[in-house]
């Protein structure tokens, strides 16, 4: 019991140390919270640059990279992310460049865009993101976990665990929240893959399928949108993630799964890109805007015929039960007390 109350008190903590104060910076009254879950390694952190966004890609292709990329977003809501935005907003209140590493962007930017068209009502995304992190070690879900023997990944569980303690406290992030609104939780972006290397490569595709099911069946929505998007390094498994998709496809007999394989899509050096290159870093693709922001849009466009009928999952009580089952299996074990002799 000791412990139980001291995991409330420490959400509670954490929430309030969180809280937002969003003035009129949302759709309110307008139904659900559109939630999305934006999780992977330091490509979906991102490091698009947003000077060369700003100055030469918006400007050479004003039609396709609207101007609009660059202003404030109220209507999409942003935690979890790392950085300030450009405005300098240091509570991840609202959409904007600059929620990637640091000073930059990832596919965030594109995606909560198109989303934010998407729906009348308020979108929410929700980052979770560790550099370096691999599928077949950090990432490691239940399934998988019984199948290698590996233990469950500390960034699993920080996904499920930050997801669900953000949606049941959004009262306290966002003053503009309201409990009769509710929320969905819509789809999963998922952007990796260059941890997965060697050892982890040939079995990506088997960790994927097993990824996928257990995100679904834990937070109790079986046929929850995933969409697996590729990194760009040389090193990442390539063609497991299309094949993880369609196994998981054929198990669940839908295609509410799909992948993005951005290396055979993208071409840093080409003409359509290296212009938008802002770095020698290879493995962050160069720095690249533009790319950062194609992977956004395709992730939308991929989404968007997978969304599930309106469904408010603050009131849905299988979802709330399965939340409440699986909370307490996604918190970090308590580390012993250090002792001096």
């Amino acid at each position: 019991m000791g412990r139980i109350t001291g995991i409330i008190c420490a959400i509670g903590i954490m929430l309030a140390a969180w809280t937002v104060l969003a003035d009129d910076y949302s759709k309110t009254g307008t139904g659900p919270v559109k939630v999305f879950l934006l999780i992977g390694q330091s490509n979906m952190n991102g490091r698009g640059n947003i000077e060369t966004l700003r100055d030469k890609l918006i400007k050479d292709h004003p039609d396709q990279y609207p101007k609009s990329l660059m202003e404030l977003r109220k209507d999409v809501w942003i935690v979890g992310a790392n950085g300030d935005g450009i405005s300098g907003q240091k509570d991840n209140k609202c959409l904007e460049p600059g929620f990637g590493q640091w000073k930059w962007f990832g596919p965030e930017l594109s995606f909560g865009h198109q989303m934010g068209d998407q729906f009348k009502e308020q979108v929410l995304l929700i980052k979770v993101i560790g550099g370096g992190t691999s599928l077949g070690k950090d990432w490691v879900p239940p399934t998988m976990s019984k199948r290698t023997g590996r233990p469950v990944g500390h960034m699993y569980k920080r996904a499920v665990r930050e997801t669900i303690q953000t949606l049941i406290g959004l009262d306290k992030l966002y003053r503009d929240y309201k409990p009769e609104m509710g929320y969905q939780l819509c789809g999963i972006f998922w952007c990796q893959g260059n941890a997965d290397s060697g050892q982890f490569a040939a079995e990506y595709a088997d960790n994927l399928v097993d990824f996928i099911n257990d995100y679904r069946a834990n937070f109790g929505i079986p046929d929850l949108p995933f969409i697996a998007a590729e990194s760009l390094s040389s090193r990442t498994p390539g063609e497991q993630f299309v094949k993880g998709c369609e196994m998981v496809n054929a198990q669940q007999k839908n295609k509410q799964a799909a992948a993005i394989p951005a290396r055979s899509k993208i071409n840093l050096m080409s003409d359509d890109y290296k212009p938008y290159n802002a770095s020698g870093d290879s493995t962050h693709w160069r720095w690249n805007c533009r790319a950062y922001i194609d992977v956004g849009n395709w992730a939308a466009d991929l989404i968007k015929p997978m969304l599930l009928p309106a469904a408010n999952h603050a009131t849905d009580a299988k979802v709330q039960q399965a939340w409440k089952n699986i909370l307490p299996q996604m918190l970090e074990p308590e580390q012993p007390a250090k002792t001096t002799k």
